[in-house]
């Protein structure tokens, strides 16, 4: 297991079934009851975008956890290629009738 991420009261690892991301407790209830909804929301998008070769698949999820498929690392690559990659990302999120209000560079991650 390795932590990817720990911030704002959720975990997230990297096992060897596929990244984990768990909402924890300590941070107060209203916290952890509003990370809970962003695990169930995050879900809820996946579901709607599997298939679209776009987003990991959802193996499993619980109250306050996930379970999703490792896509595994990515180095961004030239300009263009990244730039069409977006194009395409945000194409298919919004066919899905979707949208994302937080496209950075570390929440997209790209296949070769």
């Amino acid at each position: 297991m390795t932590i990817l991420a720990a911030h704002h009261g959720q975990v997230t690892t990297r096992t060897p079934e596929g990244i984990h991301k768990q909402a924890v407790q300590g941070d107060g209830e209203d916290r952890y009851a509003a990370r809970c909804a962003g695990i169930a929301r995050e879900a809820m998008v996946l579901e709607t975008l599997e298939g679209r070769g776009i987003a990991p698949r959802l193996i499993d999820v619980g109250p306050d956890w996930s379970l999703q498929e490792d896509l595994g690392d990515s180095q961004i690559p030239d300009g263009e290629t990244f730039r069409r990659a977006c194009t395409r990302l945000l194409y298919e999120i919004r066919q899905a009738g979707l949208r994302h209000g937080d496209l950075t560079e570390a929440s997209i991650v790209l296949e070769e």
